[in-house]
């Protein structure tokens, strides 16, 4: 026997330096339907809807009240629930005893689980167990019919059943066809839809059918489905049409394309890199005429002892590599016994390429193997890798199967000759394979995730595909510095972008793990925990309560598991963990009254998850100066509370919450830096003109236009287009009205760039309110108000706008939720109407969702004038209509008094008409003060005195100051001789003294 043991190796090829261009099918990977609408990522809340909470009640008194659950927002669905067990004898040893406690739960809870379906209706499709955790799918009929996506699960651990998952369709009703299209027929209708729409009507791979699609836009329907491949550009699309007139329902493009724009260094990489020796592991080699297997160090075997000649192809049992561009490589070599032959192909890039992606393609089977050495398809399967194909550059795909890579062109190197790509595209196909019937689900986001995570593990490099452009940039980074990818805010309408968020998480997680365990148990763990999120989830979000299930160790989710901590850690900055902070069970706060109350259901005990600290800071709008901030408590229960003091009727409060946990990680609600603050109007409104969108057309008094760019105004169901920041679901009902909801044909969810467009109500009538007001629900998300201009304006005056920065554009307005919004709308109310128009103006930079309407109400504000209490819009209110005594009828203050217009007012003593004193009425509207009493004796005669000389001897002035009794006849003599003395002693030149002194006085007086 002698061993040939040789090498395969690459080539270097110049820098180039040009980007990679997107698939024109981005954003088609979700379901697509006629009218351009796609279905948005699945959302789900914590909260129990309305119309679950009999259901889900009925399930804790059954299973017990610890259990929780994450509410599918579109079907009212729980899609996981965990956090309780209960016991499953046998379940972990006996697949059919799994099975039937799966069973019975669902038949005493198919309300909450499957509203509408039978326990008949669900087929068991899977029955795994690995690593102790037995897993039981069941997919779900109607009819007899398969519901397309329609599944449900049970998971079970230590004979505990410890979580259920359920992604039933609600309610499925159908009308079965009568007569079914024939095979022929519905290819041909699904060739000539997706020709209208992309100029190709594929050439057929596979044909499925008939089934039921749940989720179209008009309700279930009975379908065919038609694989269909097409080239220039390749895509792959699973069309669907009715099952009997071969209408178009919607369609799916399902390759995998490797492009993206994220960078990192690394050796032995790409071509330009160091080139190794790597052995032909897996290789046939045909020795003299016979079929040989190269070990896993090369070695191969033959008889005899003289140099033989080698054929070498690239292809062996468990890789096969296709040479698009010609006949695939071999070549002829002697190999002398105890010696070794070198395949080397540097410097042809075609070969090149078909030797690098069979020992990159050898080695990520080999490394999945140890992951998931239950797949058979790794070791039975001849995997197919197709390389050098010449339709475009700078992409490779896979189809869940085979794996197939562009040649060199447009900047980029050949794919084929990057085994980080290779690595990827075989990350497809094994989740692909690793999906559990009835449990889990191929998500394309998901699967790019999957992907980049084991590329990045095969090298040990978070920067993945360095050199496609030919230098050490990497093509994706799944652990930027400086920053995490998160979910929703980093959801993009490319599923490579949204992966990261997945591929960050779990390389997060395996850091931490390495650093606990050490390198191999934490790789090992780590890779053990990213196989069973595969294999169980359906999306994202789902992922993290995979990978909790996986490392449970009794079956019981509530009292945590051993890595909790570290999997919270992981998982919370990109947003998957249920609970906003990780593991502290901190939910939204809710103002009831006057007293805010925050709900925290705590989960686990992680170190530094306890809230360290809450702290509300409030103040009443349009008041600067006013509120403060208060400091929550814990109280009754789970919740924590605060008493904000309690404001007047008409008042506009305003509040945020900040939250500290022990390890001194902050958050706040609401989550908006350019309004950062919640609202709340106090007191009773009178609604005056209220719509919900729901019976409401453009035309019915609402319209829209746009004085520069196009009209994107719609009323409809908002989609949540991935990447547009839009909500998902309308706040009330199904309905809302918004800019470019993504409902239409060629929508992407996001607003134009330099546009000015308008939505207008109607004309309101407002007679009878002194007060009238806006208030509604908003999701607003646009750039800061320096690039674009979010605006609402009434008859034609602006009512409110978004937040500008003074230097820099940075705030952006992004609300994360549904918000309450007043705005006052009396200064701008003319002739007792009102029209209001919310405008949008964007810039040529990015854009986002723009507005997004909802519950959209004007009201009138009857203020209860003579209630004792003053009320915003009162001057005053003493309780009664009294005019005159301060606080007049209509809860005005009593206009200040006007002296001397002849109306005695409030404060007046008196009003005369006239400014004259003395007169009874002095100038100031009092009265005119009584004289002093009279001092008789003084000299000076005052009032009720007829003289007062002082002296009293009688002959001017008798005692009592009056007058002396005269004698009548010298009283005559008097007034005969005009003396006017009232004696005969008066000296005759008196009275021209008495004159001149009087004279004198007056004169010195005016001086």
């Amino acid at each position: 026997m002698r061993t040939l043991a040789f090498a395969l190796i690459a080539t270097t090829l110049p820098n180039l330096a040009l980007a990679v261009p997107s698939s024109p099918y981005l954003g088609e990977d979700a379901l697509t339907f006629p009218n351009g609408r796609s279905l948005p990522a699945r959302r789900t809340e914590v909260g129990v809807p309305p119309r679950s909470q009999a259901a889900w009640a009925e399930l804790q008194a059954h299973l017990g009240t610890t259990w929780r659950a994450d509410f599918d927002v579109v079907t009212g669905v729980p899609h996981q629930i965990y956090g309780g067990f209960v016991d499953a004898p046998g379940a972990i040893a006996s697949a059919e005893a799994a099975q039937a406690y799966g069973l019975e739960v669902l038949a005493r809870h198919g309300a909450l689980l499957a509203p509408g379906a039978a326990v008949s209706d669900f087929v068991v499709a899977s029955n795994d167990l690995t690593d102790g955790l037995r897993t039981v799918g069941f997919v779900q009929h109607h009819q007899g019919l398969l519901v397309e996506g329609g599944q449900l699960s049970f998971r079970f651990k230590k004979d505990r059943l410890f979580m259920i998952v359920s992604e039933a369709w609600p309610k499925v009703q159908v009308n079965l066809p009568k007569v079914l299209l024939a095979k022929e027929a519905a290819v041909a209708k699904a060739q000539t839809w997706l020709r209208s729409v992309h100029g190709q009507e594929g050439e057929l791979r596979d044909f499925r059918g008939p089934l039921i699609l749940a989720q179209t836009p008009e309700g279930p329907a009975v379908a065919f489905v038609a694989t269909l491949r097409t080239r220039q550009p390749i895509g792959q699309f699973d069309v669907y049409v009715d099952a009997e007139s071969g209408r178009p329902l919607a369609r799916r493009q399902t390759l995998m394309f490797a492009d993206g724009t994220i960078l990192v260094d690394s050796p032995e990489r790409y071509p330009a890199s160091t080139r190794i020796q790597h052995p032909g592991d897996g290789l046939w080699v045909t020795i003299n005429g016979v079929q040989a297997l190269a070990d896993p160090n090369g070695r191969v075997t033959w008889t005899g002892n003289d140099t033989g000649s080698a054929v070498l192809t690239a292809e062996g049992p468990l890789v096969k590599v296709v040479n698009a561009a010609g006949t695939s490589t071999s070549v002829t070599v002697p190999i002398a016994p105890g010696g070794s032959v070198l395949w080397s192909a540097a410097n042809e890039e075609h070969v090149d390429a078909q030797l690098v992606a069979f020992v990159a393609s050898q080695d990520v089977k080999h490394y999945t193997k140890i992951i998931a050495p239950q797949m058979r398809w790794l070791d039975t399967n001849q995997l197919l890798a197709t390389v050098n194909l010449s339709e475009e550059a700078c992409n490779a795909f896979s189809d869940g199967v085979t794996i197939n890579f562009y040649q060199a062109g447009n900047g980029c190197e050949n794919m084929a000759r990057i085994p980080d790509v290779v690595y990827h595209e075989f990350g497809h196909a094994f989740h692909f394979h690793a999906i559990l019937r009835g449990v889990g689900s191929f998500d394309s986001s998901l699967s790019e995730g999957a992907a980049d995570f084991l590329s990045a593990v095969m090298t040990g490099d978070p920067g993945m595909a360095r050199g496609v452009f030919g230098d050490e940039r990497p093509l994706r980074h799944i652990d930027p510095a400086g920053g995490e990818y998160r979910w929703p805010e980093n959801i993009s309408r490319d599923p490579h972008g949204t992966g990261l968020i997945f591929a960050g998480a779990m390389w997060d997680l395996r850091k931490a793990l390495i650093e606990l365990l050490g390198e191999g148990p934490g790789a090992t763990l780590t890779n053990r925990l990213y196989y069973a999120a595969l294999a169980r989830s359906r999306d994202i979000p789902s992922s993290y309560a995979e990978v909790l299930a996986a490392d449970d160790d009794d079956g019981d989710l509530g009292n945590g598991t051993p890595h909790l901590c570290l999997i919270n850690a992981a998982f919370e900055p990109h947003g998957l963990v249920s609970s906003t902070l990780a593991g502290s069970g901190v939910k939204k706060p809710e103002l009831i009254g006057f007293q805010l109350e925050v709900p925290v259901e705590r989960q686990n005990t992680c170190p530094g998850t306890e809230v360290a600290s809450m702290v509300v800071t409030w103040e009443v709008r349009g008041q600067p100066g006013s509120g403060g901030r208060l400091n929550l408590t814990p109280g009754e229960g789970t919740r924590w509370i605060a008493s904000i003091p309690t404001q007047p009727a008409g008042t506009v409060l305003r509040y945020k919450l900040e939250i500290v946990l022990g390890s001194g990680d902050r958050t706040v609600y609401p989550n908006n830096a350019a309004d950062p603050m919640y609202e709340v109007y106090v007191g009773e409104v009178t609604p005056i003109y209220c719509t919900g969108f729901e019976d409401v057309a453009f035309g019915q008094g609402w319209g829209a236009n746009a004085s520069t760019g196009s009209n994107e105004w719609e009323i409809g169901a908002p989609v949540g287009v991935a990447g547009s920041g839009d909500p998902s679901a309308a706040y009330a009902g199904d309905k809302v009205v918004g800019t470019d909801l993504g409902n239409v044909e060629e929508s992407n969810g996001r607003y134009g760039r330099l546009t000015e467009t308008q939505l207008n109500s109607p004309t309101i009538d407002t007679t009878g309110f002194a007060q009238v007001r806006l208030q509604y629900r908003r999701w607003l998300t646009v750039e800061d108000g320096l690039g674009d201009q979010a605006t609402i304006v009434a008859n034609n005056g602006l009512a409110w706008s978004n937040y500008a920065s003074t230097e820099t554009s940075t705030v952006h307005h992004i609300d994360r939720e549904w918000r309450f919004q007043d705005v006052d709308l009396t200064p701008f109310v003319a002739n007792s109407q009102v029209e209001v128009s919310f405008r949008l103006s964007t810039n040529e930079r990015r854009s986002y969702g723009g507005w997004t309407i909802d519950e959209f109400c004007v009201v009138g504000v009857n203020m209860a004038c003579g209630n004792n209490v003053v009320e915003v819009g009162e001057a005053c209110d003493d309780g009664n209509d009294t005019n005159g005594d301060g606080c007049e009828q209509g809860c005005v203050l009593t206009p200040a008094p006007i002296c001397g217009n002849g109306i005695v007012e409030l404060g007046e003593a008196c009003d005369d008409a006239n400014q004259a004193n003395g007169d009874g009425c002095e100038a100031t509207c009092t009265a005119t003060p009584p004289p002093p009493l009279a001092v008789c004796g003084n000299g000076a005669v005052e009032t009720g005195e007829a003289c007062d000389d002082g002296i009293f001897d009688g002959s001017r002035c008798a005692p009592g100051c009056v007058l002396p009794t005269v004698d009548p006849g010298l009283a005559q003599l008097d007034e005969e001789s005009g003396c006017g003395c009232s004696t005969g002693r008066r000296s005759p030149g008196a009275p021209w003294a008495l004159a001149l002194l009087v004279f004198g006085l007056a004169f010195r007086r005016r001086r």
